[in-house]
């Protein structure tokens, strides 16, 4: 077993900053917020067209010796306002999920309704479901 956190925990922190407080701990592994409603303090989905900026990410946890556990990237893709930017970052993150090695991102279903009368996630199919799965089979990450 591998222990490991979240580091839109320390959003105040650099990066450098959380793993200097993180390493008494023993920590192994990091979820790294990449957007929405974490900050993308630590990784930023448009890292995937700034390879000098992954190789940087990348030296420093190796040299800390941690592994990246997952992106993260809870949004609500349904909102009315929200939702298409909120999709986009989610698809930014797969893809820079494929550029890092990392096989899993973790993102929030949405909720569609706000009123009483509307349909939810349990009572009704969620649209983007089927795209998503279908993007992501087309990254390379889905296992």
């Amino acid at each position: 077993m591998k222990l490991g956190l979240f580091t839109a925990l320390f959003s105040d922190l650099t990066l450098d900053e959380v793993i200097s407080r993180i390493r008494p701990l023993e920590i192994q592994a990091v979820e790294l917020a990449a957007g929405n409603y974490g900050a993308p303090k630590h990784v930023h989905p448009d890292w995937i067209e700034q390879p000098d900026k992954l190789a940087e990410l990348r030296r420093k946890l190796d040299d800390a010796g941690l592994i990246v556990s997952a992106l993260g990237c809870g949004g609500n893709v349904l909102h009315p306002t929200l939702g298409p930017q909120h999709a986009d970052t989610q698809r930014r993150t797969i893809l820079l999920a494929e550029k890092l090695g990392v096989s899993t991102v973790i993102d929030f279903s949405g909720c569609a309704g706000d009123s009483e009368n509307a349909n939810t996630r349990t009572s009704s199919p969620w649209p983007g479901f089927r795209i998503t799965p279908k993007f992501s089979s087309g990254s390379g990450n889905r296992k």
